[in-house]
């Protein structure tokens, strides 16, 4: 049974038609008019006071949904055209891992690491081992007379330091002897190409440094830079 047929009324009645049926079928069988019945009559007519009332309900909320939108047939989306990925950045190359250090030499100036500090020294003996190297450290004593002294130490090979060998100069290469600008993060400076690196990443640029203070001579200082960070 649909919840009009339970009121009494057509699909096609009004609001106002639908409601009072609502109210006239309620009056009748309205649980306060049964006070003084028996419990099944009163069970009764409860039951179909709720029933009238879920009608009413039911029809109040098909009517206050939108009516449906007819349905049209979809036309076939035009598949899309095939779109070309414009092309990336190109892949950095993996690095190439740097190579070991050379061991240390008889003549061959090293840094030896200290508990008092790092010092720089002179190879004069190295084990045949090479687990222990003698070095030679020039050491200058406190006082205003005081001379420079020279000691010689045995050194486990793990505390000396072995410098990288530097690049040769590659005469090919335009930066070599050119004037550039390098950027860092004090701020620009100028220097002059010395060195090139084979790989082409790395230059030697030597910087000349004007000292605070009178009396104190122009020095020069060269630094490994990269090549993104020089400006030619």
């Amino acid at each position: 049974m649909t919840p009009y047929e339970q009121l009494g009324v057509s699909p096609d009645a009004s609001d106002r038609d639908v409601r009072s049926a609502w109210l006239r079928r309620m009056r009748a069988v309205h649980p306060d008019r049964f006070g003084d019945a028996d419990a099944p009559e009163i069970h009764a007519t409860t039951a179909e006071a709720q029933a009238l009332n879920a009608a009413y309900a039911e029809i109040k909320r098909l009517r206050s949904r939108p009516p449906p939108e007819p349905r049209t047939a979809e036309r076939p989306r035009p598949p899309k055209p095939p779109t070309a990925k414009p092309p990336g950045p190109p892949r950095r190359s993996r690095p190439q891992p740097r190579p070991a250090p050379p061991p240390p030499t008889v003549g061959s100036t090293v840094t030896v690491r200290r508990a008092s500090g790092v010092r720089r020294g002179r190879v004069t003996a190295v084990d045949p081992s090479g687990a222990v190297v003698s070095v030679r450290l020039h050491i200058k004593q406190r006082g205003r007379r005081a001379r420079l002294s020279t000691r010689t130490l045995r050194v486990p090979r793990r505390d000396v330091i072995v410098p990288r060998p530097k690049p040769q100069p590659t005469a090919e290469h335009p930066l070599v002897g050119r004037a550039v600008t390098i950027r860092r993060a004090s701020g620009d400076r100028r220097g002059k190409v010395i060195a090139v690196d084979p790989a082409g990443r790395f230059a030697d640029v030597r910087f000349y440094i004007k000292p605070r203070g009178r009396g104190r001579r122009l020095s020069s200082r060269t630094m490994r830079i990269p090549m993104g960070e020089i400006v030619r």
